[in-house]
Order: C-alpha cells, then structure tokens, then sequence
C-alpha cells in the first residue's frame, strides 16, 4: 500500500516538475507558469475578472494582482473596469497574446504527450478521474477550515 504522504510528495513533484518545464519553455516570451495558466484562462473565456481567474486555480490575491499586472506591463492583457463593480476589472488579450496562443498551447501539449504516453487509455481516464476527486474533495476540506478567530475562511 502507497502512504497518503508518499502520494502527496509525488503529486508535489509532478506539479514542480510541470512548472520547471513550463517556465523554461515560456522564458522567450518573458511570461511564468502562472502567467501561462492567466492566460490560458483568458483565451477560453475573455472577460474574466482577475479574482475570478485566482479562485478558480487556487492562487492567492498577491499573486494574482502580480501576474496580472506583469502580464499588462508586458502587452499581453488589458483591464477594464466591470460596469457593475468598477473595482473588479475584467480581463481582454491583446493581438500580442493572440498572437502566441497556437504556441503555448503546443508547448503544454508536449509537455502532457511527454509523460501521458507511459499510460494507457483505462489508466489515463482512472487517473484523471482520481485527480478530479480529490480536487474536489480538497475544495470542501479548504472550505472548511477556520481561520484562527473561527471564522471560515
């Protein structure tokens, strides 16, 4: 039997492993890993708000006001303000994002190719299946957990 805390060290890697090879495969077009997930994000549906984007990955406010702001400061994004909450902005890519979006999305495709190849058909759909549960299961954890005061976070 695999110990929880032997799965939780792999899946660790795997997602550092991922990062690593992302990052090294962005680095000519000057975005990170998170930036990448922005703005993969946005190429599906423009006109996210940027908290919208955060909560949905799991990424803190700090970093996504960074990666946001990076991924303006560099061309690639544009904010404009929500017209039903001027203080939430929503995201828009710019011809410079459009531009590069056939690319990376090649790059995580081989990245997936790289190592999905080691499964078959069953174990693939096993494993994105358990994943997906866990993923799942770990939302309503979070969510329940109470800050320090007992106030749910």
């Amino acid at each position: 039997m695999v110990e929880p805390s032997s799965i939780g060290r792999l899946i660790s890697i795997a997602s550092r492993q991922s990062s690593m090879y992302m990052n090294r495969r962005l680095k000519k077009y000057e975005i990170n890993y998170t930036q990448f997930i922005f703005l993969m994000n946005i190429y599906k549906t423009e006109g996210l708000t940027q908290e919208a984007i955060g909560e949905k990955n799991f990424i803190d406010k700090a970093a996504v006001t960074r990666a946001v702001t990076d991924l303006e400061v560099k061309g690639y994004i544009i904010r404009k303000p929500c017209k039903n909450d001027k203080r939430a902005k929503k995201l828009y890519l710019t011809d410079k994002a459009l531009g590069i979006q056939d690319q990376l999305i090649e790059n995580i495709n081989k990245w997936e190719q790289s190592w999905i190849t080691a499964l078959d058909d069953h174990e693939k759909a096993i494993l994105f299946q358990q994943l997906s549960t866990m993923v799942e299961k770990n939302k309503t954890t979070i969510a329940n957990i109470k800050d320090e005061k007992g106030a749910k976070k």
